[in-house]
């Protein structure tokens, strides 16, 4: 029997990469911040990238979570109503703290 990986035409399969649910554009998972939450559950960021659950990527960009957060986007996601906490923004920030990388990317790129 014959399988065809049709993998193998979509950028997102190369090792590492992930779609920001916010602006759509794929960049590499060093890039990205990670969030859990199913319908009906609360939103969760996910800095060690472990909590269970779907990921719901977006860009470690202070606007693209602003605009996430605003806009309501993650119930889109999530399919479904989920609970955004009123001190995400600052969870984050507070947690961005232990990965460096994340952190420059996060405030350099709001400030541009």
């Amino acid at each position: 029997m014959k399988t065809h990986n049709h993998k193998n035409n979509n950028p997102k399969t190369k090792v590492g990469m992930k779609t920001c649910f916010v602006c759509k554009t794929i960049s590499p998972r060093n890039q990205m911040l990670r969030f859990v939450g199913g319908a009906g559950e609360i939103v969760q960021f996910d800095a060690k990238e472990v909590l269970p659950g779907r990921g719901m990527w977006l860009h470690a960009d202070e606007s693209c979570l602003e605009r996430a957060i605003e806009k309501r986007l993650f119930q889109r996601v999530a399919k479904g109503v989920v609970t955004i906490p009123g001190d995400l923004m600052d969870v984050v920030k507070k947690a961005i703290q232990n990965h460096p990388e994340k952190q420059k990317l996060f405030f350099q790129r709001s400030n541009s």
